[in-house]
């Protein structure tokens, strides 16, 4: 099982070491850009410090998902259960972005019913599916040349979701998974509108993804027994292992972000985001899933 296991991390190992490679790349590149038309411009521009901002908030989100691997109905639900932690690092021509968020989706595909359950004929309700979302992100901006009442900025992102799922049908529960690492593109434009407040929209597609879905349940003998060890990151990282690599003909998403911020003082301010995240994948069977939410947060410069 141990070589099995290697066998399946392997295309994955690949996979990150040259997502991240490409992303490491671009900001060697771009300092080399900058560095260059620093000495052109030297003497026309004045040198800005680099700033750090941190941004912590809540994330409530509306969900949506038609996996066909489960049931041909579209499942939906709000839930109030998200945090978001932010950290961007911005200097004169480069923005580093750093994201951490978790969630908990609650969708259903109808309005809850009572049934009597067999054999011990009590009314019992019917339970919605649970999703539990984590989502880590690094990016990469570089600053493009612009007229000076916006900034536009062009780079990399590395994208990862993992989902935790619970299907609860009548009285059958069963989990399944849904691993996604995306190398994106991605586009930041900046518009000030006063000295303390601006609006920034993002815009983010795949180029490439590495996807793993679980098969119709992960409660069954083989997959019980290949997990028996019970360590959690190892079983992750083997479920990971065991996706494949995929292309915009297989597996498509968008993602796009509208950012109020609001600077109360030099160092300190609030942000209102609303964010839309789209997915569809083919493969084995087709699911769709939308995922769109206000993020109401707290930042904060140093």
């Amino acid at each position: 099982m141990r070589n099995t296991y290697c066998a399946l991390r392997s295309p994955l190992s690949v996979f990150l070491f040259f997502a991240v490679s490409i992303l490491l790349s671009v900001p060697a590149f771009a300092g080399d850009t900058a560095v260059a038309n620093s000495e052109i411009n030297a003497g026309h521009a004045e040198v800005k410090r680099d700033v750090n901002e941190i941004q912590a908030g809540l994330a409530p989100h509306f969900y949506t998902r038609k996996d066909q691997l489960y049931s041909p109905l579209w499942h939906q639900g709000l839930s109030a259960e998200g945090i978001e932690l932010r950290y961007n690092r911005s200097g004169n021509n480069s923005v580093h972005q750093v994201l951490v968020a978790v969630s908990k989706s609650k969708i259903k595909a109808g309005p809850t019913w009572e049934y009597v359950s067999w054999p011990t004929n009590e009314a019992v309700t019917t339970w919605p599916v649970y999703i539990t979302h984590i989502n880590l992100g690094y990016a990469y901006l570089h600053t493009l040349p612009t007229p000076d009442v916006v900034t536009l900025r062009l780079g990399g992102a590395l994208d990862v979701e993992l989902q935790n799922i619970e299907w609860m049908i009548a009285d059958y529960g069963f989990g399944s998974y849904l691993g996604t690492i995306d190398l994106d593109v991605k586009a930041e434009l900046n518009v000030p509108l006063g000295k303390r407040h601006d609006l920034t929209l993002d815009l983010a597609l795949p180029i490439v993804a590495w996807v793993a879905r679980s098969p119709y349940s992960i409660h069954d003998e083989t997959t019980i027994f290949n997990n028996r060890d019970d360590n959690i990151p190892k079983t992750v990282v083997r479920y990971l292992g065991a996706g494949r690599l995929e292309t915009w003909n297989s597996y498509q998403a968008v993602k796009a972000a509208l950012t109020w911020r609001r600077q109360i003082t030099a160092s300190a301010g609030l942000a209102l985001s609303i964010h839309t995240k789209m997915v569809a994948i083919r493969k084995p069977r087709p699911v769709v899933a939308t995922d769109t939410g206000i993020n109401i947060a707290a930042n904060f410069r140093f």
